[in-house]
């Protein structure tokens, strides 16, 4: 069984700038949230968006009681081999474990 959740965040003047999307599987033997995409919009980059975004999806895997975070590191933005090594650093950063192939990562709770 799954449940999909979306992460939202707007600037003061109510654009958006954080998007995330979340799916917790808690079958029986799993109880996992996946983040499927998370992005800051483009120009909203470098500002801390994505920091305290990925804060609250851990907030919300806790609350939700999940043994593990996962997902695929791809870049939207910026698919070049530097773009995606800036993001498997973003996440590394965050207390995120990549696999040896370094496009899947994930984080034990």
């Amino acid at each position: 069984m799954a449940q999909d959740y979306v992460i939202l965040g707007f600037s003061a003047d109510k654009w958006n700038v954080y998007k995330a999307e979340l799916e917790h599987d808690f079958s029986a033997d799993k109880d996992k949230l996946e983040i499927c995409s998370n992005y800051v919009t483009d120009g909203n980059e470098h500002h801390g968006i994505g920091s305290a975004g990925v804060q609250k999806i851990i907030s919300l895997a806790r609350m939700l009681k999940c043994k593990e975070i996962w997902g695929k590191a791809e870049s939207y933005l910026d698919e070049t081999e530097e773009g995606k090594e800036r993001l498997r650093n973003f996440y590394k950063k965050k207390g995120f474990v990549f696999e040896e192939n370094n496009d899947y990562f994930s984080m034990k709770l």
